[in-house]
């Protein structure tokens, strides 16, 4: 968990991120692929914020959760937190994971695996949230090797796709 304490138009913030554990590799991990650990690491991070959100007004964890509501089922925050996607009810499940549609990736597998949660104790006027990072870099291109073939594919900035929330209080 990476966090960092200020302040913007007067009030009191904590901005946080963190990679929980990832799925993949190994398939044959004695704990499976990481569904415990996943949800002690979202325990931490909850208890690490929730412990100094007494002296702010908003609390923010973001990053990839690697969170897979099949195997983990739904994240249940604490009381007071927030899914920025659930909340603005989008339709679009956010498979911030999507081999469909990221360009370059090859596959099937698709998942909600980024998340932007948030804690503020008054409720936001607005919320929104993006997914951004779904086009190629252009001229750019790799490599890969697929049932023996090689194939020439665009390049993103990320085999996940970005979210950007904005919040206004």
């Amino acid at each position: 968990l990476l966090l960092g304490e200020g302040k913007i138009n007067g009030l009191d913030l904590i901005v946080s991120t963190s990679h929980f554990e990832s799925p993949v590799p190994p398939y044959n991990h004695p704990e499976g692929q990481g569904g415990e650990k996943r949800k002690q690491q979202l325990a931490i991070a909850l208890k690490t914020l929730n412990a100094k959100i007494a002296l702010k007004d908003v609390s923010i964890l973001m990053g990839d959760f690697n969170w897979n509501d099949k195997v983990e089922g739904n994240m249940n925050l604490t009381p007071g937190w927030n899914d920025s996607w659930i909340v603005c009810q989008k339709k679009d499940p956010g498979f911030t994971y999507n081999a469909k549609e990221n360009q370059m990736l090859l596959g099937y597998l698709k998942n909600r695996l980024d998340r932007i949660c948030y804690y503020s104790k008054t409720v936001p006027k607005s919320i929104s949230v993006l997914m951004v990072g779904k086009e190629p870099i252009p001229n750019v291109f790799y490599n890969k090797k697929s049932r023996g073939t090689l194939k020439r594919l665009p390049v993103l900035p990320s085999d996940h796709f970005g979210l950007v929330a904005e919040l206004q209080l």
